[in-house]
């Protein structure tokens, strides 16, 4: 994570965290949530 004057500028999520299904990588209390949906190509989601 690259950091300048206490505001992420950058943040790297290597590929063995990356996981299947809607995931995280930023803490609640940051201001831009950072996410990612990781699913096989074909998948369909449903509308809640």
């Amino acid at each position: 994570m690259a950091v300048k004057d206490g505001i992420v500028l950058a943040r790297h999520i290597p590929s063995e965290d990356w996981k299947e299904g809607l995931s995280f990588y930023s803490g609640d209390d940051e201001f831009i949530q950072v996410g990612a949906w990781g699913y096989d190509t074909g998948k369909e989601l449903l509308a809640q």
